[in-house]
């Protein structure tokens, strides 16, 4: 089954709820940051409520996307991956505190993540583009450095998967 193909069956099978409680608060916290910084870059002065909440729900999209793809390359199955344990006192705070940690210490702009398997890049960009076809993006001037930002979400959703496992290697 080729990389692509396993993407779009494990898309149809995880979810965001599916992550564990440590990976999901990194993932809120993130994504809140990086829609302030997406708003101040490319749309200074726009205070639309509805395509600040249409273009958040693109970029979680692409978020999501990179965290399916990361988990179809690493072939790591679609059943929910849990490294945090809630009954055991500290062990989400500290997941998300390594995660946290490990996230503020990548370079997301610059690192090549995407190009780590075979594959990977090209099913990325197939995702951009897919994701770029969006009516909104259609309309928008600002589209090309959406679109790149879109890229940096998709690197960051990737990058979730490869951080859990290294805590929960930690952990083990």
């Amino acid at each position: 089954m080729s990389l692509r193909d396993l993407y779009e069956e494990y898309r149809s099978r995880i979810r965001f709820s599916d992550l564990d409680l440590a990976s999901r608060g990194v993932a809120l916290l993130w994504l809140e940051k990086f829609e302030g910084r997406v708003f101040r870059t490319c749309f200074p002065r726009v205070r639309a409520p509805s395509l600040r909440r249409d273009l958040a729900d693109l970029i979680n999209r692409a978020f999501l996307e990179g965290y399916v793809l990361a988990r179809a390359a690493h072939r790591t199955g679609t059943e929910p991956f849990l490294f945090s344990q809630p009954d055991v006192s500290g062990s989400v705070e500290g997941n998300l505190i390594r995660l946290t940690s490990l996230y503020e210490g990548a370079d997301l702009g610059s690192s090549p993540v995407l190009e780590e398997l075979p594959e990977v890049e090209s099913v990325a960009h197939h995702i951009v583009l897919e994701m770029s076809r969006d009516p909104l993006l259609q309309r928008l001037e600002e589209r090309d450095l959406v679109k790149l930002n879109l890229e940096y979400a998709l690197k960051a959703g990737y990058s979730l998967v490869i951080f859990e496992r290294r805590v929960a290697g930690r952990s083990a």
